[in-house]
């Protein structure tokens, strides 16, 4: 129908045409059957319950499964319902198809056998696999080109060595060819010689001593200072020590050191040992060790006394112990 033949047609039938959509219009259009549902459904919903669409019974959303297709994310039916359904359609297609085998299997069950037909799987294409692995390595790491490396420069030592085969040395310090004797004598060092001639030595010591005098003027170089003599103590207590380690009479016999240079001091003056005339340190027990209960400062007489008479006895091969 052409656009004219349309206008003609509405001039003609306009009052029957606005009265009928007047009456049937959109607006006083009556409510379909599924918006109806669909309004009650979201009001059920807003209480947190739910319309099984199966045994049509209103049970909370609890009761009713997981379904993310829906519109409201839950099953159509309840659990209990949802089971029963489930039942009858399992058992019904065991009677459609009887030769089909039950498959009742625990997760261990098949993960064992999934793990033997992977197992056969790899033994039998174990070389076409690593062909396919080592090919697509290759593909993701392709070989990186191979570049010249500039020569390393000759090192330090290595002049050095070959300056000293001609009877020179380079100086680290000023890096200066050198002759031999201008460097001072060490022992660690590869050649036995210091690595900065003399000259040089001598100017880094002088300029720190005259940076350590500028800071404190009382300042002594160590090699000037004078070392404090050892106190009579502890030179008892070193030569103790040197004899228990290395003399072969006190190593057989165990003997050992439990007292140290301060303990010695006590002893010194427990026993008045200034008012001696030559005061010894002594053992009671001549095969027991060097503690405070044992030991006692004597005269050297005295000393040379009874050490003489043990050492007379060892001679003649007579026991030292008192008979009793």
């Amino acid at each position: 129908m052409s656009t004219e033949r349309q206008r003609q047609y509405y001039i003609k039938n306009k009052e029957r045409i606005l009265a009928y959509s007047k009456e049937y219009g959109r607006k006083n259009r009556k409510p379909s059957k599924l918006a109806a549902k669909m309004a009650e459904h979201k009001r059920l919903l807003d209480l947190g319950l739910k319309k099984c669409c199966t045994c049509k019974e209103i049970l909370p959303v609890s009761e009713f499964g997981g379904n993310m297709r829906t519109h409201d994310g839950l099953q159509g039916e309840c659990r209990t319902d949802h089971i029963e359904s489930s039942r009858k359609s399992r058992a019904k297609y065991r009677v459609a198809n009887p030769l089909v085998p039950r498959m009742v299997q625990t997760p261990e069950e098949r993960r064992i056998k999934v793990n033997a037909r992977h197992k056969a799987y790899y033994h039998k294409n174990k070389e076409k696999m690593l062909e396919t692995s080592r090919a697509r390595y290759k593909k993701k790491h392709p070989p990186k080109p191979k570049i010249a490396k500039p020569p390393k420069p000759l090192s330090l030592t290595y002049i050095r060595a070959g300056c000293f085969e001609m009877g020179v040395m380079l100086c680290k310090a000023c890096e200066k060819v050198k002759v031999v004797t201008e460097f001072g004598i060490m022992a660690c060092s590869t050649h036995g010689i210091m690595y900065k001639c003399k000259l040089c030595v001598n100017n880094k010591i002088r300029e720190f001593k005259a940076h350590m005098r500028a800071k404190d003027p009382n300042w002594i170089f160590s090699s000037n200072k004078k070392r404090k003599p050892l106190t009579r103590w502890y030179r008892l207590y070193k030569g103790i020590k040197e004899r228990c380690r290395n003399d072969q009479a006190y190593v057989s016999n165990g003997i050992q050191c439990f007292i140290k240079a301060k303990d010695i001091k006590m002893m010194w003056y427990r026993d008045n040992a200034a008012k001696l005339k030559k005061p010894h340190l002594h053992r009671d027990d001549n095969k027991g060790h060097y503690t405070i209960e044992n030991c006692k400062f004597i005269t050297a007489k005295k000393h040379m006394d009874i050490h003489g008479k043990i050492w007379s006895r060892k001679r003649k091969g007579v026991s030292t112990k008192k008979e009793k």
